[in-house]
């Protein structure tokens, strides 16, 4: 007996996967193929890994330009916050991503509520007293100044008095003397301080006449003065009859410490005339006594132009209203007028 093995054949593809086997062919093939996409898939990620790296490092090394910032001060405007939302409009997260987190632009309505506001607030501090000017200010009056001011008009003096008006008779009767009228006007006026503030109001027809800009007292500064000056030259002419309250009204409004009442006939004649107790009792109620101390709020100092009042209204109002020194009578000798020139 033979003890040789018999040999072993070799066996087709299909004997072998009919016995349950694989061939090596196949499994070689398979195994390549796993480790070829294993080792793509490691490229890919290192590529994307020095790609993000080198982006991160160029914005890192890149600076932010700081937001450009224009001002003109030729032309300053003003713009309200509410007025600059509007126009910036909502922010966009896409262009900066912290934005996301500020609050949108006001509505319109609210937008024009705080325009309105705004524009209110502007009327109000225009409403309100003038600013001090440089030359006031260079005088004193923010500096403390304790130099004694008074004011002067035709021989009338007050002391310390920063708040004059000087309401005066432009009726028809004064054509011919209204030149001395307007030069004591103005000798009164260029002596004044700039810490010291003033009005003019002229009166006639019954109407109440203001030297512009009117609303408010003006500083007393040698530009405001003149200005005042040279409208009332060139402006200013005497027409109709006189009735001081509408005047003395407005002077009233203005809140001064004194103010000086120039008249040849402080209660008119014809339509406009106005009787001794009706302008008494008027004024008493816009400058009533304090109760405690008798004093009045405003002075009232009184000028008497021309001719003697025979009624001797003037006086009495200045007696009651300016003190025992607040009248005085400026005829037309002291004005050096004729007798007969009207």
């Amino acid at each position: 007996m033979s003890t040789d093995r018999p040999a072993i054949t070799q066996l087709d593809a299909e004997t072998v996967r009919r016995l349950g086997g694989e061939p090596i062919r196949k499994r070689h093939f398979a195994a390549l193929v796993s480790w070829v996409t294993s080792m793509g898939l490691h490229a890919g990620l290192a590529v994307a890994v020095i790609a993000f790296a080198a982006t991160a490092a160029h914005f890192a090394a890149k600076p932010t330009p700081p937001p450009a910032l224009v001002m003109d001060f030729q032309q300053p405007v003003y713009a309200p916050t509410a007025t600059l939302v509007s126009q910036m409009g909502p922010p966009s997260s896409a262009a900066n991503p912290a934005a996301a987190a500020l609050p949108s632009a006001p509505s319109a309505a609210v937008s024009e509520q705080l325009r309105a506001a705004a524009g209110d607030a502007l009327v109000a501090i225009r409403k309100a007293e003038p600013p001090i000017s440089l030359a006031a200010h260079q005088m004193g009056k923010l500096g403390g100044d304790s130099r004694p001011i008074q004011v002067d008009f035709v021989g009338l003096r007050a002391s310390n008095a920063r708040r004059i008006v000087y309401v005066v008779d432009a009726s028809g009767s004064l054509v011919g003397s209204f030149p001395q009228i307007v030069e004591e006007l103005r000798r009164s006026m260029m002596k004044l301080d700039p810490r010291q503030q003033f009005g003019v109001i002229f009166f006639q027809r019954g109407d109440a006449v203001t030297v512009p800009p009117g609303g408010a007292l003006q500083p007393a500064t040698p530009e405001r003065l003149s200005e005042a000056v040279q409208w009332i030259d060139t402006k200013m002419i005497p027409a109709g009859r006189s009735n001081p309250l509408a005047a003395l009204e407005a002077a009233m409004v203005l809140k001064p410490e004194i103010i000086f009442l120039l008249s040849a006939d402080i209660t008119g004649a014809g339509d406009y005339e106005i009787s001794e107790k009706t302008l008494m009792e008027a004024l008493d109620r816009m400058n009533p006594r304090d109760p405690a101390t008798h004093n009045r709020p405003v002075r009232i100092q009184c000028v008497q132009f021309l001719d003697p009042d025979p009624s001797g209204t003037l006086e009495r109002l200045a007696r009651e209203h300016g003190g025992a020194d607040g009248y005085r009578y400026l005829g037309r000798k002291e004005l050096g007028l004729d007798n007969n020139q009207e």
